[in-house]
């Protein structure tokens, strides 16, 4: 039977528990109605953080997620919400949702940390 890329890693004795089992944290990101641009959506993350779900709408035009010097790191929204399941490393990086619009943005990003 084959095993996922995590399990496979897993039994090989290379993985954190951000990538396997980590501790999940839920930071909910609430927005007012700004002009289009970079907001700011979390502090400084805990190193080795991994974004696995995040699912952000806006009231208008599309929402990317990322941070600073790769704004779409995480998501481009293509087509107005943006919505995200996987595994970016994102530790030690402050999160950012660029909106194309003027917009309030509302929802949620899961974490996984060691912590």
């Amino acid at each position: 039977m084959a095993k996922s890329t995590e399990v496979t890693a897993l039994d090989s004795g290379i993985v954190t528990k951000s990538n396997y089992r980590g501790n999940v944290q839920a930071i909910p990101v609430t927005i007012a109605s700004t002009g289009a641009g970079s907001h700011t959506v979390s502090a400084v993350l805990p190193q080795e953080a991994r974004v696995v779900y995040a699912n952000l709408t806006p009231s208008g035009g599309d929402v990317d997620i990322g941070y600073a010097g790769a704004l779409t790191a995480v998501k481009t929204g293509a087509s107005s919400a943006c919505e995200f399941a996987g595994n970016v490393d994102v530790g030690g990086k402050v999160l950012l949702a660029t909106t194309d619009a003027t917009a309030s943005v509302s929802g949620v990003i899961l974490i996984s940390t060691n912590e």
